[in-house]
């Protein structure tokens, strides 16, 4: 197949320069003819389109960004997490011992100042028990008991939600016997049941309204 083929080549250009010239120039026409059918091709195709989708269509392929996988991150990655406050809690700890419970009031007073939370602590009047006990079967007093109860209470303010479970373990691993720890919301009770109240001050303010009132009758 190959020597007719060489033989052709050589009665037409002579010597091998010559064959592989000849071949060049083969190839050349060859692809120019291939170019010249894909334009026309190409110009048909887009001869129906207006200009103006076809600039629309370039600077839509301008404009557009091209983002990255592997190097694009959101924009909000940076900020903090919204974490909402507690409302007003209040660290209630009764005890029997005043000692005991007082020392231990002062640990979880400056521990919670330590940490950076808003917290005041204060103290609520003793209340007094009147413990019985009965002898077997009977309803004879064998003996007469008078207990105090201590409380003090740590008023926490702007507290998160994520704060407060460390602090609980914390404070229920170091509990003393004897005192009982309990997390509540403070309300308006606590803050008029806090000061002790001043018999005579409430006297002199019932003979002042006797008063006021004795004038109004007048």
């Amino acid at each position: 197949m190959l020597l007719p083929v060489a033989s052709n080549l050589l009665r037409r250009f002579g010597s091998h320069r010559d064959i592989l010239g000849g071949l060049l120039r083969q190839q050349k026409s060859v692809i120019a003819s291939s170019v010249s059918c894909s334009s026309s091709l190409t110009s048909a195709s887009t001869g129906n389109e207006s200009p103006s989708s076809i600039s629309g269509t370039r600077n839509a392929a301008t404009l557009t960004p091209r983002r990255d996988p592997i190097r694009w991150e959101p924009t909000d990655v940076g900020l903090p997490p919204e974490i909402e406050p507690y409302e007003a809690l209040c660290i209630e700890m009764k005890g029997y011992d005043f000692v005991v419970l007082e020392k231990f009031a002062c640990y979880v007073h400056k521990m919670c100042d330590n940490l950076g939370h808003n917290c005041e602590a204060f103290a609520m009047p003793a209340k007094s028990l009147h413990v019985s006990t009965y002898r077997p079967q009977s309803t004879v007093t064998d003996n007469t008991y008078e207990l105090q109860v201590y409380e003090r209470n740590v008023l926490l303010q702007d507290l998160t939600n994520t704060a407060l479970p460390p602090l609980i373990s914390l404070f229920t691993c170091h509990l003393p016997e004897g005192v009982t720890l309990r997390v509540r919301h403070h309300t308006a009770d606590d803050d008029a049941n806090r000061y002790i109240p001043d018999r005579q001050l409430r006297e002199l303010h019932g003979q002042l309204e006797e008063i006021q009132a004795s004038k109004k009758k007048k």
